[in-house]
């Protein structure tokens, strides 16, 4: 297959932000790039861990192999400096905090382009997850691969699909199941043609599931199908867990319904060439994101967008808005969720990533926060500290970016999800904040933290 075949039939135009660090542990403060180091470690083939795979490390390494190549470093330089043009023509103020993460920021937003780039061949049939932080396992240390508003709760992987070919996807749960799991078929411009969503799926009782990939009609010893549409080029899985301590992502294989192999047709050097030809620029999603981010008053928030739009679930609403304080400064915030069985309330930083949400509190969703007595939820987004449970923190932002999301939604739009924000002073807190608010001592905030980031790190255990 050609680069030209690559662009036009398989790569979407948004390749390095599908819209879909712990930064200090995936950069040095000089921003220089890691390589990868090799330990023994069990095989991914024969671990228990859902996100753990062959095709996911060898995608990993390969990846840590070209960023790490000084044409990709100067394209990645040029990258930079085309991002933060689109974020001056909207006016954006970059204030010099987010000037300090830019580069580091397109590294990773370049990692996750990468990896979806070593799984478009389709003769080649892969399972590989992207927007994830970093990590280190199977004898490397991962670069994070964040980009465009991603979520911590959630892993987003794709298979890329020939619509004329037939195959079987086989889960298997590990303990507890996802809260949320949708196989969705997208597109070449990342547009869901269909959606299997998580009451659809029938699992056995062990949590385990089989579904029929095909156009033709799936042999009556499956509980679970997927019709390929005509213009379907990838499937793009999201497993989505609230309980990080509790639920565990699915581990998922693929295979051919009729029993034939896999063949490469794109070489990896195709792969690295098409990177190089595209990583100059930041793309047209930039463009997007920073209108619609920009679009309401600053610390404001637009009406909620139910579902269906920019590529999000028919089950899903999000509302996307940027915020400025003062380190004396917070915002509070409060939502209903309308029906959801999940909210997740995110910071970002000015080039749509998150920073550091493992050792720090920088989203929260629903099952990690106190409710209020009447079942809303409220928030306090801040640079220091307020003492209160639900405190969201900015990592060291003054400005960045929310896209709080509510999920599960039924589609009834007599109960919906509603929202609230107010800017207050740090000291008047107490005179906004709902009765009941749990507020934390020095040691309630060092165990929350130690517990969040325990459960984390159960994500990539080998």
């Amino acid at each position: 297959m050609s680069i030209s075949d690559m662009n036009n039939k398989i790569l979407p135009s948004l390749i390095f932000s599908a819209s879909l660090s712990l930064l200090a542990a995936c950069n040095d403060s000089d921003n220089e790039t890691k390589t990868a180091s090799f330990v023994t470690s069990p095989s991914p083939s024969t671990s228990s861990n859902g996100l753990a795979s062959q095709d996911q490390v060898d995608a990993e390494r390969n990846a840590l192999d070209f960023i790490s190549r000084t044409e990709a470093k100067t394209a990645l330089q040029n990258k930079a400096q085309d991002l933060l043009a689109i974020a001056k023509k909207y006016n954006t103020p970059i204030d010099d905090y987010n000037l300090k993460l830019l580069e580091s920021s397109v590294q990773e937003s370049a990692f996750a382009s990468l990896l979806t780039i070593f799984n478009i061949d389709v003769n080649n049939e892969k399972i590989v997850s992207t927007l994830a932080a970093p990590h280190s396992w199977f004898g490397l240390n991962v670069l994070g691969s964040r980009t465009v508003f991603d979520n911590p709760d959630t892993t987003y992987r794709t298979i890329p699909i020939d619509p004329n070919i037939s195959y079987i996807i086989k889960g298997e749960a590990t303990t507890h199941i996802p809260l949320d799991v949708n196989f969705s078929q997208w597109d070449s411009n990342n547009q869901t043609l269909a959606n299997l969503a998580t009451k659809d799926l029938v699992r056995n009782a062990d949590g385990s599931f089989e579904i029929y990939v095909s156009k033709s009609t799936a042999p009556s010893t499956y509980k679970n199908s997927i019709v390929l549409q005509d213009k379907v080029v990838k499937l793009f899985i999201r497993n989505t867990i609230n309980d990080w301590k509790n639920q565990y992502f699915d581990k998922l294989s693929i295979e051919r319904a009729d029993g034939s192999k896999r063949v490469a047709s794109i070489s990896t050097d195709q792969q690295y060439q098409y990177f190089l030809s595209t990583a100059t620029t930041a793309g047209s999603a930039y463009n997007y994101y920073y209108q619609l981010a920009n679009a309401p008053l600053v610390n404001t928030l637009p009406e909620i967008s139910l579902g269906g739009s920019a590529g999000r679930l028919s089950t899903q609403a999000a509302t996307y808005s940027s915020f400025d304080i003062a380190d004396d400064e917070a915002l509070v915030y409060t939502t209903t969720l309308g029906g959801a069985n999940y909210f997740i309330l995110p910071v970002y930083n000015q080039w749509f990533i998150t920073t550091d949400y493992i050792n720090t509190t920088q989203t929260l969703n629903n099952a990690q926060s106190i409710a209020n007595a009447d079942g809303s939820y409220t928030y306090v987004i801040a640079k220091q500290d307020p003492g209160v449970y639900n405190w969201i923190n900015t990592d060291g932002l003054n400005r960045g970016y929310l896209n709080p999301r509510w999920q599960g939604l039924s589609g009834n739009t007599t109960q919906v999800p509603t929202a609230s924000i107010q800017k207050v002073k740090i000291a008047a807190l107490k005179s906004v904040l709902p009765s009941g608010t749990k507020y934390v001592t020095t040691t309630e905030r060092k165990q929350q933290l130690t517990e969040r980031k325990a459960s984390y790190q159960t994500r990539y255990t080998p």
